[in-house]
């Protein structure tokens, strides 16, 4: 009769395939050998080991191998928490590309939507209200008012968008010579691209050239924010899924009950020996004759 194949491969045969896997229990540490890895303070872990002896004070040896192996899989829990935020920070952080914003392309800008989400996942929401509160300015300074700009408009800008007044000094120092801020609002000039017109209007149209995927994104915002986190989610599930991160937690998570429940019997067992009433033997008086 022949005998069903196993579904597990028994791992690599060849000195070369157990060359290429050697170290695939030191990526997480979570079934190396080595209680301390390098890199981690051994300090810590006695720190953690003594907490854990207090905490079930050992009567024995076999007690006191239950207790440090209790420590020792909380050690390498801890390990995994650390080494698995590392990697979905890293996850999060890797630029997107533009195949994984299929899924959200309806959210975004039909134009430079891989730019804005690239950039925007790097921005706070107070800075992605400055660049809103930016745009806004700058819309409206791209269009000379009947009469001129009123006094106090560039301190206005200053104190209200500072990103477009750091835009405009940048801007100013393109020129030979440089423009005076005095003069922004006056100046009339001829950019690289031949544009003529105030400083001002070509420096702002210039602003909002740059942050145009934002302009379009500003009245469907919250949609557009949403979609990003989406995306992220969508990333770290993913990853999940191909790190076995979930199947290592479980398996330190069942070791640690194993080894809880034994010794909770061992300690059990100990009690009640040292509680138990011998019986008298036949013919013996009773304690109380």
């Amino acid at each position: 009769m022949a005998t069903p194949r196993s579904s597990r491969s028994g791992g690599p045969r060849t000195a070369a395939g157990r060359q290429a896997v050697a170290g695939n229990a030191l990526r997480t540490g979570a079934y190396a050998a080595q209680v301390v890895l390098p890199g981690e303070d051994p300090a810590h872990f006695e720190e953690l080991e003594q907490q854990f002896l207090r905490d079930f004070a050992p009567a024995d040896v076999a007690q006191s191998a239950l207790v440090h192996q209790l420590a020792v899989i909380t050690w390498k829990k801890l390990r995994l928490d650390r080494i698995e935020h590392s990697h979905f920070l890293g996850v999060i952080q890797r630029p997107f590309l533009q195949l994984e914003l299929e899924p959200v392309a309806h959210l975004l800008p039909a134009v430079g939507a891989l730019r804005w989400v690239n950039d925007t996942r790097h921005h706070s929401p107070v800075e992605r209200d400055s660049i809103f509160a930016a745009l806004r300015w700058a819309g409206e300074l791209s269009l000379v008012p009947e009469g001129g700009y009123p006094a106090g408009t560039m301190t206005s800008v200053r104190s209200k968008a500072p990103l477009l007044y750091q835009h405009l000094e940048s801007e100013a120092q393109d020129y030979s010579p440089a423009i005076a801020a005095s003069d922004w609002l006056t100046e009339d000039v001829s950019n690289a691209d031949g544009e003529e017109g105030l400083f001002v209007t070509l420096a702002c149209l210039s602003f909002c050239r740059i942050y145009a995927a934002w302009e379009w994104v500003e009245p469907q915002r919250e949609a557009a924010e949403q979609a990003i986190r989406q995306l992220q989610q969508q990333r770290i599930l993913t990853s999940m899924r191909q790190s076995n991160v979930n199947r290592i937690h479980e398996d330190l998570d069942r070791a640690f009950q194993r080894n809880l429940a034994e010794l909770r019997r061992q300690q059990n067992w100990r009690r009640d020996r040292a509680t138990r009433t011998i019986a008298p033997e036949p013919g013996q008086p009773s304690a109380g004759a």
